[in-house]
C-alpha cells in the first residue's frame, strides 16, 4: 500500500544519512517506493529444516495465482483489469515522434493508471470461502504427484489469461490449460478429448455432459480459428474467454479433489470410462462444489454455441 511504503522511506531516511541526503533518489528509499505496486506474500510455513528460499518463492507464486484465479468466480475479466489497472492496450512504445526536434523522449511525466488494485478483505475472503477452494488449496500450493502437477500447470496458464490484456491470447491460454489438464498423449484429438473429458468430470446428466461437451469443441474451434487465421469469429471472445476460464478452474477444482484416484494417465482413463457408464446411476462422483457452478457457467456458455441468438446483452461487470 502507498502508506506503507512512505513509511518504510521515511524509517529509512531516519536511520541512514546518505537516504536523507538523496531523498527519492536513494536506492534503498526508492525500493520502498516499489513495494507501493508489488504483492508482497508474507509466508509461514512450519518444518525442520526451514523451507529453501526458492521452494518459498514458487509457493508465495502459487498463493498469488490462486488468489487471482479464484476471482473466476465473481469477476469478468474485464472487470478484474480494472480492479488492477490493466490497460486494455499492449505495454511498451505508445507514441513515436521522428524528426530533428525529437532530441529526447521520456515517460516520467505521463500518468500511470494503476488501478486499486485487487485487496484480499472480509468480503474477498467470504467470497473465497464459498468457492470451496480452501480444501484443496494445500495440494495447489505444494503439489506432488501426477494430478496436482498438471493442475499447477493448468493454473499458471489460467493465471495468464486471466491477465492478459488482448482477449484472443487470452482465449488461447486458456484453451492451453484445458489441454494441460485433460490431454494425457500427443496423439489424442485435442478437440474430443478435451470435450469428452470436461464433460464427464463436470456433468452429472446425460443433459449436462452435452451441453458441456458442445461449449468445450465450441472454444476449441475458436481457438482454432485464431490460431490458423479462420474467420474471425462473431461472437464477443471477452464472453468466451470467462466461460473457458470459469470452466478450467471448475474442473481443476474437481479433479485436485479426487487426486487420490488419479495417480497415472491409466488411472484417469479408467475414471472417465467410469464415469461414462455411470450415468444415471448412483455411482456417479459428486463434486466437491456447489452444481450451481456448473448451471452458471453452462449459461454463458450456452449463449456462445446458440445459432439463433441475434442480440448480445451488454457484458456483465460480474458474473450473473
Amino acid at each position: 500500500m502507498p502508506e506503507d511504503a512512505e513509511a518504510l522511506g521515511a524509517a529509512l531516511a531516519k536511520r541512514n544519512r546518505f537516504a536523507r541526503h538523496r531523498g527519492r533518489d536513494d536506492f534503498y528509499t526508492s525500493k520502498a517506493d516499489d513495494f507501493a505496486v508489488q504483492t508482497v506474500v508474507e509466508l509461514m510455513i512450519p518444518g525442520v529444516p526451514p523451507t529453501p528460499p526458492a521452494e518459498a518463492r514458487q509457493i508465495a507464486d502459487r498463493v498469488e495465482r490462486l488468489l487471482i484465479a479464484a476471482t473466476t468466480h465473481w469477476l469478468t475479466r474485464r472487470k478484474l483489469h480494472s480492479i488492477m489497472g490493466i490497460a486494455n492496450i499492449g505495454r511498451g512504445v505508445r507514441d513515436l515522434y521522428i524528426g530533428p526536434g525529437a532530441t529526447r523522449l521520456s515517460t516520467r511525466g505521463l500518468e500511470v493508471w494503476t488501478g486499486d488494485g485487487l485487496v484480499t478483505d472480509a468480503e474477498f475472503r467470504r467470497r473465497w470461502e464459498r468457492t470451496g477452494l480452501s480444501a484443496v488449496a494445500p495440494a495447489i500450493l505444494r503439489p506432488r504427484g501426477f494430478i496436482p502437477e498438471r493442475v499447477d500447470r493448468a493454473l499458471a496458464w489460467l493465471n495468464e489469461s486471466r491477465l492478459d490484456h488482448h482477449a484472443e491470447a487470452a482465449l488461447i491460454k486458456a484453451v492451453i490449460g484445458l489441454e494441460n489438464l485433460f490431454v494425457q498423449d500427443k496423439n489424442e484429438p485435442l478437440a474430443r478429448t478435451i470435450s469428452d473429458r470436461l464433460a464427464f468430470v463436470l456433468g452429472r446428466t446425460a443433459a449436462e455432459r452435452a451441453a458441456l461437451a458442445r461449449v468445450a469443441l465450441h472454444l476449441y474451434d475458436l481457438r482454432s480459428r485464431i490460431v490458423h487465421g479462420g474467420s474471425r469469429p462473431k461472437e464477443s471472445i471477452d464472453d468466451a474467454v470467462d466461460v473457458a476460464s470459469f470452466l478450467l478452474l471448475l474442473s481443476a477444482h474437481a479433479l485436485i479433489a479426487r487426486a487420490g484416484e488419479m495417480q497415472s494417465k491409466d488411472d484417469v482413463r479408467r475414471w472417465v470410462e467410469d464415469m461414462r457408464w455411470a450415468v444415471g446411476s448412483r455411482e456417479v462422483a459428486p463434486l466437491p462444489f456447489s452444481t450451481r457452478h456448473v448451471h452458471r457457467v453452462l449459461r454463458r456458455g450456452n449463449s456462445l454455441t446458440d445459432p439463433q441468438r441475434t442480440a448480445r446483452k451488454a457484458r456483465p461487470s460480474v458474473w450473473a
